[in-house]
């Protein structure tokens, strides 16, 4: 799922799917996300040991990584309501 990501990263990058700026911004934006949400995740395994010391801090990182994407995300929902809405 990372090197899908990854992929998918390069060729927003690479390609611009969106026609504005700020849509692509936030594509990429998700996408990294998405990454860092993986990356968290990996901690979460049972790679580590059998009993990660981790467990709980990562389970919070999650939380947060989860809530600045709500965030970030609504933030640009409400600009782009106001400006259509003017």
């Amino acid at each position: 799922m990372l090197a899908t990501s990854g992929t998918f990263q390069a060729l927003i990058l690479k390609g611009q799917p969106m026609q504005s700026d700020l849509e692509n911004g936030m594509l990429m934006f998700n996408e990294i996300m998405v990454s860092v949400y993986l990356y968290i995740l990996l901690v979460l395994t049972d790679f580590f040991a059998e009993v990660n010391p981790h467990r709980e801090n990562s389970g919070w990182a999650l939380v947060l990584a989860l809530l600045v994407t709500f965030a970030v995300n609504l933030i640009k929902f409400l600009i782009v309501l106001g400006m259509r809405l003017r």
